[in-house]
């Protein structure tokens, strides 16, 4: 297992042609500076319960973005009926925040926490209504080690994951939120 830190991924400036080897044990990800989107735990189906947590990624830019979240029973028409969680969450590099907009909708969401991760940013704590929250940080694969045992080793991609990625965690509350100091 190689840990790399943020500093040693490899930018692009985009609109280039990109040839990357992609063996099952390693995951190329990439994303454009100022943009985020979530992640949960995997499940096989709808019908199958999340481990609770809803992950959501920013990756520092110049730009920012927008994240539309939707939730509903993912079966059934009860979404016509306003049986479902929607929220938007955008971050603004300009003014150094994240934020979460009000849940719409009638659906109770299936995640009870939040993990907010800052890909590339130098802080060690953000704010929320004006009180200080400490990032803690963690090892980070967007793709889990497959085996312990493998027949055919392939050590010229070994497994990667993100050293001392920086993460807020908190409840996902229904109401709106911003998140401040995020530099």
């Amino acid at each position: 297992m190689i840990g790399i830190t943020f500093s040693q991924i490899k930018k692009h400036s985009g609109k280039e042609v990109i040839y990357q080897d992609c063996p099952l044990n390693y995951l190329p990800v990439y994303v454009k500076g100022g943009q985020l989107f979530a992640l949960q735990s995997d499940v096989n189906s709808a019908s199958e319960q999340t481990d609770g947590i809803l992950r959501i990624h920013v990756y520092k830019g110049k730009t920012g973005s927008e994240y539309l979240h939707y939730e509903d029973a993912g079966e059934g028409l009860g979404y016509l009926a306003g049986e479902y969680l929607k929220r938007t969450i955008s971050y603004n590099p300009e003014s150094e925040t994240l934020e979460f907009g009000n849940v719409e909708g009638l659906y109770q969401s299936n995640f009870d926490r939040l993990k907010v991760y800052f890909h590339g940013f130098t802080l060690d704590s953000v704010s929320i209504d004006e009180e200080r929250y400490p990032l803690k940080t963690e090892a980070y694969a967007f793709l889990g080690k497959l085996t312990e045992f493998d027949p055919l080793p392939e050590n010229d991609h070994p497994y990667f994951e993100i050293n001392n990625l920086p993460y807020l965690d908190l409840d996902h509350l229904s109401s709106a939120f911003v998140i401040k100091g995020i530099v």
